[in-house]
C-alpha cells in the first residue's frame, strides 16, 4: 500500500507549464502549502473533472479528505480504505462506481516506504528524477454522516499497482502514477473504462529515483522539512 506521501505546494502547479490544462482553485487548494508528510485522515489537493452542459470539461483543484468513504454507507464505523488495488478497483463493490464516474489526481513530489531490516523500519522516498510534482490516480468519493447539521465531505483514495524496478527493491506496490499527456485522459468521465484501466500500470522506472530518509518518518504526526531529506551515507549505518 501507499500510506504516506509528500507535496511541495500548490504555488508549484502553475511553474513551468505542468498542468496541461486551465483549472479552477478552491480557496482552500489555492493556500495550500508544502506537505512533507501526508498520512491518511489528513486533506490532500486532488484534481477532479465534470462534463459541462456544453459538453466541455470543467477541472478543480479541491482539498479532500484521504481515505475513501462512498456516499452509499450509512455509517462510517472503522477506518476508511487510504488505497484501493488497481486490479481490482473497477470491479470491487466499494470502488467501481468511483472510478466509473469518479477518478481523480492526487497531487504528490513522492511518496514513501518502509524497508525492513531486522527489527528496523527504514523509511525511504521515492520521486521522479526531475524533481516535478505528480498526480496520483485515485478515486473520490462523497459522504454525509446523515446528521442534520452536517455537511457532504468529499473523500479519495489513491490507487496502487505492482511495483517497478526502484520501488520493488523496498516494497512490491506502488502507487498508479498518471502520466502528464494522460492527466486529461484519466479524469475525464466520459473516457472509456478500458482506456482508463489501461492507464493503471508501474511508471517506467528509469524516471524514478529514491533515497533513505530519517526514521523519525515512522511516525505519521512527523512533518519537517528533514522528512524528505536524503540521509547522508555516514548515517545509513545501523
Amino acid at each position: 500500500m501507499c500510506g504516506r506521501y509528500s507535496f511541495k505546494g500548490a504555488d508549484d502547479l502553475d511553474r513551468g507549464g505542468i498542468i496541461p490544462f486551465h483549472y479552477h482553485k478552491t480557496l482552500a487548494a489555492q493556500d495550500f502549502g508544502p506537505r512533507h508528510n501526508f498520512a491518511p485522515t489528513l486533506a490532500g489537493p486532488v484534481f477532479s473533472a465534470e462534463r459541462t452542459e456544453q459538453g466541455g470539461l470543467e477541472f478543480t483543484l479541491d482539498l479532500l479528505k484521504w481515505g475513501f468513504t462512498p456516499i452509499w454507507l450509512k455509517a462510517a464505523d472503522r477506518p476508511p480504505p487510504a488505497n484501493a488495488r488497481g486490479e481490482t478497483v473497477a470491479t470491487n463493490g466499494m470502488f467501481r462506481q468511483a472510478f466509473a464516474h469518479h477518478r481523480g489526481l492526487a497531487l504528490a513530489s513522492g511518496f514513501f516506504e518502509w524497508q525492513t531490516l531486522g527489527k528496523a523500519k527504514l523509511p525511504w522516498r521515492f520521486l521522479l528524477r526531475d524533481g516535478s510534482p505528480f498526480g496520483i490516480g485515485s478515486i473520490i468519493g462523497v459522504w454525509n454522516s446523515g446528521e442534520s447539521d452536517s455537511m457532504p465531505q468529499r473523500n479519495y483514495c489513491l490507487i496502487t499497482t505492482e511495483a517497478n524496478a526502484v520501488v520493488g527493491q523496498i516494497h512490491d506496490r506502488m502507487p498508479v502514477i498518471i502520466p502528464r499527456d494522460h492527466w486529461k485522459d484519466w479524469l475525464d468521465p466520459a473516457t472509456p473504462l478500458e482506456e482508463a484501466r489501461n492507464l493503471i500500470r508501474p511508471l517506467d522506472a528509469a524516471l524514478m529515483t529514491s533515497h533513505r530518509v530519517t526514521v523519525e518518518m515512522n511516525r505519521s504526526a512527523f512533518e519537517d522539512p528533514r522528512a524528505i531529506d536524503p540521509i547522508a551515507e555516514d548515517m545509513l549505518r545501523l
